[in-house]
C-alpha cells in the first residue's frame, strides 16, 4: 500500500481468503464499491502475491459506469475517499492518508468538466486546496503523482481541461 498501489482496487482479478471478509462487506447501493472495500482487505493482509501472468481479458464497454461519469458516481467516490481518510487516520497511517488526499485532488479535477461542475468551480477549487493543504508529508508520494496533485490544487481549471481531453482521447481510441 505504501508503494502507492492503492489504485489497484477493482474486485476482479483477485483471489481472496474467505476469512478476509470477516466484518468487511462491499457497500450496497454505492458505485465504486470495490474502492470502498479493497483498501480494508489489503490492510488486513499479512502478505499479498502478485503475478504478471495475463489470465483476464478486459472488455471496454463504452456504456459502462466508468465510461460515462455521472454526478452520483462522483459523489459516491468522494464519500468513499472521505471514509478511506478516516479509516487510515484511525490506524495512524498518515502516509496513506496523504496519498489518498493527493489522489482525491486529482479525482475532483478529473470530474469538474465532464460532470459540468464548472458552475461550482470556486467551491471545488477551495475543496481541492484544503485537501491538498492537509497533506503532511508529500515526499513519499511519487513525483509524477505529487506533481499532478499540486497542479490540480494550484491550477485547477487547466488541469481539469487536460484530464478531460485525456479522457476524450482515451475514449475515442478505445471504441
Amino acid at each position: 500500500m505504501y508503494g502507492n498501489n492503492t489504485q489497484m482496487v477493482t474486485a476482479w482479478g483477485k483471489l481472496y481468503q474467505k476469512e478476509l471478509f470477516d466484518n468487511i462487506r462491499y457497500p450496497q447501493g454505492l458505485l465504486h464499491e470495490d474502492e470502498g472495500t479493497t483498501y480494508k482487505l489489503y490492510f488486513k493482509c499479512d502478505r499479498i502475491a502478485v503475478s504478471n501472468k495475463v489470465i483476464y481479458a478486459y472488455f471496454y464497454n463504452s456504456d459502462s459506469i466508468m465510461s460515462n461519469p455521472k454526478r452520483q458516481n462522483f459523489i459516491d467516490l468522494c464519500n468513499i475517499l472521505d471514509e478511506q481518510i478516516k479509516y487510515f487516520e484511525q490506524k495512524n497511517e498518515i502516509l496513506l492518508v496523504d496519498q489518498i488526499r493527493n489522489k482525491y485532488c486529482i479525482y475532483i479535477m478529473a470530474h469538474i468538466l465532464p460532470l459540468d461542475y464548472y458552475g461550482h468551480y470556486k467551491e471545488m477549487k477551495v475543496k481541492i486546496k484544503n485537501i491538498y493543504g492537509e497533506i503532511q508529508d508529500k515526499k513519499h508520494i511519487k513525483k509524477k503523482t505529487r506533481t499532478k496533485g499540486w497542479l490540480c490544487s494550484h491550477l485547477p481549471l487547466g488541469m481539469a481541461g487536460l484530464l478531460y481531453i485525456k479522457h476524450k482521447i482515451k475514449t475515442f481510441f478505445n471504441k
